[in-house]
């Protein structure tokens, strides 16, 4: 099966276009019939590569267990939905499946044939609903999960703005104050051809070499490396370093480890508050770890459980570094035999955890910066007036 773009012909001569799965034109011929459609033009189209956002996964989830919960049938629900579906290979997914389930194959096994586009939690959920006949529910904890997901990354990406474009005002005034402030009052200290004391001959200094070629290279070689860092940041060598350096400051070790196992609690709590047993819960839930070093921190913890340990034991023997609130929780869930959502209130705590840090972020990094600012101009002051004070009562 390849993906082709086609163009095609209704019935009432209107013009339409999309991407189907299809083994040959022919076979993309007798599909857009079957719709009363005539086929125009088709060429194959290269495969994506990058899976699908959480707000195509969110909506997908959320109209199939609506049109399900309304009485439609499985074959028809996913028709609607592809209509409803934007993306349009996703679409073009919704309708093949809605074509397989007329032939007896089931739904999640058409999504495993595009399991690079769809993550580990969808595919495991989506195929024990099926067998359980429970699909509404595990689409509804689907549509929950990503809706959860996608929140937490708006408000972390919010809040971290605001600390970002705070420092990057101060060195833009900065920059500003050492290339026209600066200069101008070195050209009147060398027109009265007075001693310059050592201090403010220091800030004529800096001000020339940021005026300067190597100034200028400089700045120019931190902008390329920045720029090649975040280009190359998903590359995996770039990636692992950037991972270390990240994880060796104290602040921000804290807040990456908490914010991935914000997802790792997410994943795992979703998956056993449906049913699905704790080893292979806890495989799809170290993938949802995007930290490579942190996903081998958790891999020790899965190969004791595989040996037969329980999940609190294996947690305190190799986690206990964390915050004894998490294992509190994993502890009560294995002895209360709820385990599901136990799991799901260490999420929801540690997501509490970063929003926590992100708030102390906001609150005192703009006041650290507006500081820094501060004691720059208050010192840039002091340095180029007290030689002008001298310099006035000198010529007095």
């Amino acid at each position: 099966m390849s993906w082709y773009k086609w163009i095609g012909q209704t019935t009432h001569k209107k013009h339409v276009q999309g991407i189907m799965l299809a083994s040959s034109q022919n076979d993309i011929q007798h599909k857009l019939t079957e719709r009363h459609i005539k086929l125009i033009y088709a060429c194959t189209c290269a495969t994506p590569q990058r899976p699908f956002s959480r707000e195509v996964k969110s909506a997908l989830c959320h109209t199939l267990s609506n049109l399900l919960e309304a009485g439609i049938q499985l074959q028809e629900a996913l028709e609607l939905t592809a209509q409803t579906i934007n993306h349009p290979f996703c679409k073009a997914i919704l309708e093949e499946a809605s074509t397989q389930l007329k032939a007896g194959r089931e739904f999640s096994t058409t999504l495993q044939a595009h399991r690079h586009l769809f993550d580990e939690v969808m595919l495991t959920l989506i195929a024990a609903g099926e067998v359980s006949a429970a699909l509404v529910p595990a689409l509804n904890a689907l549509t929950h999960f990503y809706t959860m997901q996608e929140n937490f990354i708006k408000k972390t990406k919010a809040a971290l703005f605001l600390p970002c474009i705070t420092f990057s005002l101060f060195i833009m005034i900065t920059v500003l104050l050492f290339l026209f402030f600066i200069p101008r009052f070195e050209t009147l200290f060398l027109s009265t051809e007075k001693p310059i004391p050592w201090y403010t001959q220091t800030l004529f200094t800096i001000s020339h070499f940021i005026q300067s070629w190597y100034g200028i290279c400089s700045a120019v070689a931190i902008g390329v490396i920045v720029t090649l860092l975040y280009t190359f940041r998903s590359h995996p060598v770039c990636r692992h370093y950037l991972e270390r350096i990240l994880l060796h400051i104290p602040v921000a070790r804290s807040f990456i480890w908490y914010s991935q196992l914000s997802f790792f609690f997410q994943t795992l709590g979703i998956l056993l508050s449906n049913n699905i047993h704790l080893v292979p819960s806890m495989h799809v839930a170290i993938k949802a770890i995007r930290i490579k070093a942190i996903q081998s921190e958790m891999n020790p913890i899965l190969h004791d459980i595989e040996s037969g340990q329980d999940l609190p034991s294996a947690w305190q023997a190799r986690l206990s570094f964390l915050s004894p609130a998490l294992h509190a929780l994993i502890t009560l869930g294995q002895k209360t035999g709820n385990m599901g959502s136990m799991i799901i209130k260490a999420a929801l705590w540690t997501t509490q955890e970063v929003h926590h840090t992100l708030s102390l972020l906001q609150t005192y990094i703009p006041v650290f910066a507006l500081c820094l600012l501060a004691l720059l101009i208050g010192s840039l002051i002091i340095i180029v007036y007290i030689p002008l004070l001298s310099l006035s009562h000198t010529l007095m």
